[in-house]
């Protein structure tokens, strides 16, 4: 098999032209606008604390603020790389993805228990959706491995 022909589509699969031609469930679009859109979040945030690193306010722990910034970076990264792959219908997907929702739930709970209530809903009904989309029976048809991981890559 050719470098940048798919298996399932005939096609170029590589680049943003041939992500968007790519066909795809319904659900693999939802699931990977909602990784895009968490990893658009974890972007801000990471800006965010750059900007707080330049622009200091209070008491701030720079060693920790840096740590966080990176981790927030490599987390987006991380996300952006799952949606790209739940689009094209990568296996290896589903369970860094799953991981991340049920995080992301976790955090929400956590967030309920301290007595917010808008923003741990926000978080859950997303993640809800990541789940859901990324467990809906045309999803897991869509990303099912059809032999060796390195056949199309």
């Amino acid at each position: 098999m050719s470098g940048s022909t798919g298996a399932r589509d005939g096609g170029d699969r590589h680049g943003l032209a041939g992500w968007f031609r790519f066909p795809r469930p319904r659900a693999a679009l939802l699931a990977s606008v909602v990784l895009a859109l968490e990893a658009l979040v974890l972007v801000a945030l990471a800006v965010r604390g750059i900007v707080s690193l330049v622009h200091p306010q209070g008491d701030g722990s720079v060693p920790v603020a840096v740590a966080l910034v990176v981790c927030a970076g490599l987390a987006a990264w991380v996300l952006l790389a799952g949606a790209w792959a739940i689009g094209l219908g990568r296996s290896w997907v589903r369970g860094i993805a799953s991981t991340v929702q049920i995080l992301g739930l976790l955090v929400a709970v956590s967030f309920f228990q301290g007595g917010l209530v808008a923003l741990p809903s926000a978080i859950a009904v997303v993640s809800a959706a990541g789940l859901v989309g990324l467990f809906a029976p045309s999803v897991v048809e869509f990303t099912r491995r059809e032999g060796s991981p390195f056949d199309e890559d």
